[in-house]
């Protein structure tokens, strides 16, 4: 079971353990960890171990940039881009599906090399209904260093106006 730590007490409920603004995640488990964010900014949230589980209160913000080193799913999270930093860098050794997420980036300031989420060559993502916010004028939606079979995007709405590297889109609809 995966816990949450406030003021260094680990901390698991009922429901399962939430992660408030301010704390910070703890993956206890080989596998098969989780939490829920609850309403307001996380910041940094890092997913090492395999089987893990995100889901979040629709008013929750990721004000900083998630990595994943292993196997991990995130459901209905709004990531807002640092600057022009990555929401979200999958590593080689990662594979995370993002099902229903928002990605958000202040229109217009994307440099020519950055993106929404880059994947490390080696690591792989599955977005599923997600929505890329704001237009750019260079830079990618997402940046993969690896083969595009391993990063794929189904029926995400994509308002960036760019086009992403060595991915795949099925169905998406372009703002």
């Amino acid at each position: 079971m995966s816990k949450n730590v406030i003021n260094d007490v680990p901390v698991a409920l009922a429901v399962g353990p939430i992660l408030r603004p301010g704390d910070f995640f703890l993956e206890e488990s080989n596998r098969n960890n989780g939490t829920r964010l609850v309403s307001g900014n996380h910041e940094v949230i890092s997913l090492e171990k395999p089987a893990t589980t995100i889901s979040s209160d629709p008013d929750a913000v990721v004000t900083k940039q998630t990595l994943a080193d292993s196997s991990s799913v995130i459901y209905g999270t709004t990531y807002e881009c640092n600057g022009d930093q990555p929401a979200a860098f999958v590593r080689a050794t990662g594979s995370t599906i993002f099902m229903g997420c928002h990605f958000v980036k202040e229109a217009n300031i994307q440099g020519a090399a950055s993106s929404y989420v880059q994947i490390e060559s080696g690591g792989a993502a599955l977005f599923v209904g997600c929505y890329f916010h704001n237009v750019q004028s260079s830079g990618f939606t997402v940046n993969n260093a690896g083969g595009a079979t391993r990063v794929k995007l189904v029926g995400c709405f994509i308002q960036t106006g760019r086009a992403d590297n060595n991915t795949t889109r099925t169905g998406e609809v372009l703002l």
